[in-house]
């Protein structure tokens, strides 16, 4: 059967299960799939598909900014003056607050985009971060995610049934491929942006 929007999805989480009286929860497992497969654990990466990358421009006035709607993580943070230059980013434990204003360096991501310090002027900035797809619905029926990693919204919905009714065993199968197919994505987005090594002419004798 196709996998390729969100009635095919659900029908093929009941066909691989064999569970149609799961019928009335199947939404509810691809609602946990979705909060869980952006978020790195032990088990898995965050979802950082190339069609994720998002940029945003925003002005810096304080010493904290609201994060971007979808916000999963940056890539790369800019700020945009004419002697324009990188935020670097640190862990919220390490990012040290200065005191008074000045120009912000270093930033965190919490609840917020937290700054080391406060701007002495207002700063403009932009943000090329990976944005959350809409949630697959009746009426947003696809993604990119399903469009193009099916695998990892059926055998991530697989693993919360199979958790729902208490079988370990074929819940941690499914969450296994869940998580291989997740980093896959990632590493197969990864070369894709970067490329193969570049080729190396030596000049000279070679041994």
């Amino acid at each position: 059967m196709a996998l390729s929007n969100y009635s095919e999805l659900k029908q093929s989480i009941i066909n691989w299960s064999h569970r149609s009286d799961m019928d009335l929860l199947i939404d509810d497992f691809i609602v946990l799939t979705e909060t869980d497969m952006y978020v790195t654990n032990s088990s898995h990466e965050g979802l950082e598909l190339r069609g994720m990358e998002t940029t945003s421009t925003a002005t810096i006035d304080a010493d904290a900014l609201a994060l971007p709607d979808g916000f999963v993580s940056m890539r790369s943070f800019r700020v945009t003056t004419d002697d324009g230059y990188d935020l670097r980013n640190k862990t919220a434990d390490t990012l040290v607050h200065r005191s008074g204003t000045g120009r912000p360096k270093y930033y965190a991501i919490t609840s917020q985009i937290e700054f080391d310090v406060a701007p002495d002027q207002d700063t403009p900035c932009e943000m090329v971060y990976f944005k959350k797809p809409d949630p697959l619905t009746s009426l947003n029926t696809t993604n990119e995610a399903l469009t193009n990693y099916p695998n990892i919204y059926l055998f991530g919905a697989l693993a919360q049934l199979f958790t729902h009714c208490d079988d370990e065993a074929q819940a941690q199968k499914y969450y296994a491929r869940y998580a291989d197919a997740i980093n896959g994505a990632n590493a197969e987005a990864e070369a894709g942006r970067y490329g193969t090594a570049p080729y190396m002419r030596i000049n000279g004798v070679t041994p």
